[in-house]
C-alpha cells in the first residue's frame, strides 16, 4: 500500500499544482469566478480522460501485439468516474442557475 500511495502522490501533485497556478492567474485577472471555474472543470476532465485513458489504451495495444489478454480487475474506478461526474454536474448546474451567492 505504500509504495501506490509513493507512486501515485508524486502525478497527482504534477498534473494538479499546474493547473492550480493557472487557474489562481485566471482568478486574480478576472473579476468573476467563472473563467476559473471553467478552467477547474477543464483541467479536470483532461487529467481524468488522459490520466485513465492514455495508460489503458497503451496497455491494450501492449498486450494486443504480444498476444496477451489484457483483463482489468474490478475496483473502485467506477466510483470514481461516478463522483467526478455527479459532483460536476452538480457545480454547473448551481452556476447555471445562480444558486451559488457572489458568482
Amino acid at each position: 500500500m505504500f509504495s501506490l500511495l509513493r507512486s501515485i502522490v508524486p502525478v497527482a501533485l504534477g498534473t494538479s499544482l499546474p493547473d492550480l497556478f493557472a487557474t489562481k492567474v485566471v482568478a486574480v485577472r478576472d473579476g468573476s469566478a467563472d473563467n476559473a471555474i471553467g478552467n477547474i472543470m477543464g483541467c479536470n476532465s483532461v487529467n481524468v480522460s488522459l490520466g485513465l485513458g492514455l495508460p489503458w489504451a497503451i496497455a491494450s495495444i501492449y498486450h494486443a501485439v504480444k498476444g496477451d489478454k489484457f483483463v482489468v480487475r474490478a475496483g473502485s474506478l467506477s466510483f470514481a468516474v461516478v463522483l467526478f461526474t455527479g459532483c460536476a454536474t452538480i457545480t454547473i448546474a448551481l452556476l447555471a442557475y445562480g444558486y451559488i451567492p457572489g458568482f
